[in-house]
């Protein structure tokens, strides 16, 4: 009678560690019933290896917050890039409807033009005194910063005076409708005579 006393307990014993496994393993997104028989053979053992486990949840979750992140990023990429194709595309078409308004191919024309052309000569005096041409008041420039940062566009009128105030110096680098590729302002022949002294 006290064997089977005995034994009759271990067995409840054993089929509590395996149900406290199962709800551990079941709560960590595990097999409940395989971990049944795990803590129902191993008892403590079987209950302190399933509480070791990592929660497969938790690592479910994390990962799919990652994907769901991955995936905004890749779509805020994307529609930067549109956004960016469609704004050149955009300047491009302007370009050539200038281009056929004037009936000439300024891609093809303007860096030969501006190899060929003379700096403009210093004048002096100050620039308020200087008439106001078409040409400065149109925002076709494109400099970049101090940060490295592009900003414009803006005026020529606009880029003497960050010239002046020294936010613009002979290696900052310039663009501008024309021209092939960015340039140091000093080797830019409309804004070298910003920077001649006198």
């Amino acid at each position: 009678m006290d064997d089977g006393g005995e034994v009759i307990f271990r067995i409840i014993m054993l089929c509590v560690f395996g149900g406290v496994c199962a709800a551990v393993a079941n709560s960590k997104g595990r097999s409940g019933v395989g971990w049944f028989f795990g803590g129902f053979f191993l008892g403590c053992i079987g209950l302190v290896i399933v509480l070791c486990l990592p929660n497969l949840r938790e690592q479910q979750e994390a990962s799919r917050i990652q994907e769901d992140m991955n995936r905004r990023l890749r779509e805020q990429l994307r529609q930067e890039q549109m956004k960016v194709d469609a704004l050149r595309a955009h300047t491009a078409a302007r370009l050539d409807a200038h281009d056929a308004a004037l009936k000439m191919d300024t891609r093809a024309a303007a860096p030969a033009l501006l190899a060929s052309s003379p700096p403009r000569p210093h004048l002096g005096g100050s620039p308020n005194h200087r008439p106001t041409t078409l040409e400065e008041t149109r925002p076709i420039w494109f400099y970049l910063d101090q940060s490295s940062s592009q900003q414009g566009p803006v005026t020529l009128a606009r880029i003497k005076e960050e010239t002046s105030i020294g936010a613009i110096h002979q290696d900052t680098l310039v663009w501008r409708e024309g021209m092939p590729d960015w340039t140091a302002a000093q080797q830019t022949p409309e804004l070298q005579p910003l920077f001649k002294v006198s």
